[in-house]
């Protein structure tokens, strides 16, 4: 176990009081790095100091895609197009100008790998699934408390790894441990576990057992494909795989507000997505089908 891992383990030993808890609903294996603990890869990277090349990554994004202009029509209130070329940047679109920022050592991920969208010249970003991912620099603009709706979106193509974790995540954003804990998140669950089924999962979670996740298909190894996890004015949560929702999952208790950092491509507890990400979106309120299936068709068949 090299030291980021090891400093990960040692915090949560000191900060869980139930580090024992089964998840039912809840993602569990694995020993991804947490992006709280100060690891070598997570202080080396976590503060980016030249701001140029971002700049100049945004000033090429908005010299036109037919995508780009949908989604930012629709709002977003960050938007990561995942097409960086060089360096650890990936520039919000917006103007909250909230950057993601690349964790991991060398060959942890990949830049410029094709990306979703037909017709863009903006690439994908590919993670290994075991050490790469990327973390938001500012943490607390992407919490949503209390019961605000609130979207997330995101394509992404999934690689076979052997040996890779159970629960692959897409994107988090969660503090606590499994029951116990808040905020929401998006994962693969490519291999069966116990009584776990294969397929693609969106999860909100409440302190003290307020887990609730709804599920829908599978996208197979190789295929892009597009996520959308919403959670609405009327406490609902769905997923929708490729603009085909799942059973919405009625929320009981609310999101409580916390120090949690949103991840791309991994969580603080574990399990980090092996393949390619791609458009990643968040938006303060609930997406709509008509708006989601506008972004499907705009991206691969």
């Amino acid at each position: 176990m090299d030291r980021r891992r090891l400093l990960r383990c040692c915090a949560l030993a000191v900060a869980s009081v139930s580090a024992s808890a089964a998840a039912c609903s809840s993602f569990s294996g694995g020993d991804a790095p947490d992006p709280a603990d100060a690891g070598p890869a997570a202080a080396s990277e976590a503060a980016p100091t030249d701001s140029a090349p971002a700049d100049a990554a945004r000033a090429d994004a908005a010299n036109g895609s037919a995508y780009r202009a949908l989604v930012m029509a629709d709002g977003p209130i960050a938007y990561w197009r995942m097409g960086v070329k060089a360096g650890i940047v990936i520039p919000d679109e917006t103007p909250g100008k909230n950057d993601l920022v690349l964790q991991g050592p060398g060959g942890a991920y990949e830049l410029g790998v094709a990306g979703a969208i037909p017709g863009d010249d903006d690439t994908a970003v590919r993670f290994d699934g075991r050490d790469g991912y990327a973390r938001v620099t500012d943490a607390g603009a992407l919490y949503f408390p209390s019961s605000h709706a609130f979207s997330i979106e995101l394509w992404a193509k999934r690689d076979v790894l052997d040996g890779g974790h159970t629960f692959q995540m897409l994107v988090s954003n969660t503090q606590g441990v499994a029951m116990n804990r808040t905020g929401f998140s998006m994962y693969a669950t490519p291999y069966p576990n116990g009584g776990i089924s294969t397929v693609t999962s969106f999860e909100y979670d409440a302190y003290d057992g307020g887990d609730v996740s709804t599920t829908a298909k599978l996208v197979p190894a190789g295929e892009w494909g597009h996520y959308v996890g919403v959670f609405d004015a009327d406490k609902n949560v769905t997923l929708y795989v490729n603009a085909t929702p799942g059973v919405s999952r009625l929320v009981k208790g609310p999101l409580t507000l916390s120090s949690a950092t949103l991840l791309v491509a991994a969580t603080a507890e574990g399990g980090e997505f092996p393949g390619a990400i791609d458009e990643v979106a968040i938006y303060d309120k609930a997406l709509t089908l008509t708006q989601i299936a506008a972004h499907r068709t705009a991206g691969l068949p």
